[in-house]
């Protein structure tokens, strides 16, 4: 169970069985970044769509902290990979996170 505190001296508890996760950058999927960027700086006109459609959602991130009635002993810290779709998405202090509940958490790396 843990609080995280904010840099605004704010302090956030995750409640129940909720995980809050610090996700990785976002990687692109369909195209490189580089093949991505060359066509943005030519004449072509890309839509919004294609820029979302070109970034992978992140599925792997940093446990933030955890709610007091997880089952799992977790780490503050410890990477793992998570349901994308399942995750609800906030921002605090310019820093995004992900809440998944517990069992929407899939794998979790262990080096």
């Amino acid at each position: 169970m843990g609080i995280l505190q904010t840099q605004t001296d704010c302090r956030i508890r995750v409640l129940n069985d909720r995980v809050l996760i610090l996700p990785e950058e976002a990687e692109y999927q369909n195209v490189s970044k580089e093949v991505y960027d060359a066509l943005k700086s030519k004449t072509i006109v890309l839509p919004e769509v294609y820029e979302g459609w070109a970034k992978k959602t992140p599925e792997w991130g940093t446990i933030a902290s955890y709610g007091d009635k997880c089952k799992y002993k977790w780490v503050v810290g410890q990477r793992v990979h998570f349901a994308r779709l399942a995750s609800a998405t906030m921002e605090l202090n310019g820093t995004k996170y992900s809440l998944v509940r517990e069992y929407d958490i899939d794998i979790v790396y262990e080096s």
